[in-house]
């Protein structure tokens, strides 16, 4: 199908729709300029939606002239004769419907840890328009020597808490890693031999990544034969 063909029958599907506030809508960028995307969606007038709307969490513009996209008809008239569309509503509606269905059905979200705030950090569901809460214990199975090392990371993570009305939804890290190391460790064998990299060093032992999400503790009392009160002179990260 030739893009002629594909934005005939994209204007015929506009004008069969029951266009209302709230609606998604589908568009077509027809315009981006240094603060605005401009968008058709088939109505009686084309639409201007604030530039920032259309980028990652980066700042970088996600749309180029030409795309189609889905946004929200915020306002069908503004008195000026022109129609309020948005992709920010449109992405955070959604978003917010996949964390209850995340929730619900014990399944994951992606999100950005953009920064440490107190007692944990705030992540930046993906993509675009909600924040969430990760507390530093739910953060990691095992223990994070330099927490801003997991700053600008992209995981995925389960919501354990989730209330639209105060915009807020708390995340767990350690249970998705947890359920990952339980299928990788259910193929290693008890007394086989391994090799690990140390990921972790602390007073009582270091953490060792053994597979590809998977890590274990080994103790101080394990390093060597003879008695050591410092991890690091034994191994180092």
């Amino acid at each position: 199908m030739n893009e002629q063909n594909f934005s005939e029958l994209f204007e015929k599907d506009i004008r069969q729709r029951d266009i209302r506030e709230g609606s998604d809508l589908p568009v077509k960028v027809l315009d981006i300029n240094d603060n605005f995307v401009i968008v058709s969606g088939g109505l009686k007038s084309e639409s201007r939606i604030p530039r920032e709307e259309f980028t990652d969490a980066d700042g970088e513009l996600e749309v180029n002239v030409g795309d189609f996209v889905d946004v929200e008809v915020e306002l069908l008239e503004n008195g000026l004769g022109e129609t309020i569309l948005s992709r920010q509503n449109f992405r955070r509606k959604h978003v917010w419907q996949r964390i209850r269905e995340a929730m619900e059905n014990n399944g994951t979200v992606e999100g950005r840890i953009l920064s440490r705030v107190r007692g944990g950090y705030n992540v930046h569901v993906l993509p675009g328009g909600v924040s969430a809460f990760l507390p530093a214990s739910l953060a990691s199975v095992f223990p994070v020597a330099d927490p801003t090392l997991l700053i600008g990371e992209t995981k995925e993570f389960k919501p354990i808490k989730v209330n639209p009305r105060r915009n807020s939804v708390v995340l767990n890290r350690r249970a998705v890693e947890e359920e990952k190391e339980g299928a990788i460790g259910a193929n290693i064998e008890e007394g086989a031999r391994i090799q690990g990299i140390v990921r972790t060093i602390t007073d009582y032992g270091a953490f060792v990544e053994i597979a590809p999400g998977l890590h274990g503790l080994l103790h101080i009392t394990d390093l060597s034969w003879r008695h050591i009160t410092d991890v690091n002179q034994m191994v180092r990260p």
